[in-house]
């Protein structure tokens, strides 16, 4: 299988084949024009950025989420402040013709 993966020493991709993962999670890659086995560091480069970008994102998300409920919590005690939410007795008058 012909990858997108440039070998490091004859700086081609069209005899570069995948050899297999290393114990550790490390992709492997062989030339078949030089014979040389090398991993694509690039490509740990680059899932590495991606990964970076992706975390960026989320703290800026969770941050925005953390900000939007502060407000929420704000509002909330402002409206509630001074109400008493314990068991009252309601009274009213008697309508027309009704028991008491």
């Amino acid at each position: 299988m012909v990858t997108e993966v440039k070998c490091p020493n004859c700086k081609t991709n069209e005899k570069v084949v995948k050899l297999g993962i290393t114990y550790v999670g490390r992709r492997r890659y062989g030339c078949k024009g030089c014979h040389k086995s090398f991993y694509d560091l690039e490509g740990e480069q680059r899932e590495l950025e991606r990964l970076e970008k992706e975390e960026e994102t989320n703290i800026n998300l969770l941050m925005s989420l953390k900000e939007k409920v502060a407000i929420l919590e704000k509002g909330l005690n402002h409206k509630n402040k001074g109400m008493d939410f314990g068991k009252k007795e309601v009274t009213h008058e008697p309508i027309d013709g009704e028991k008491v």
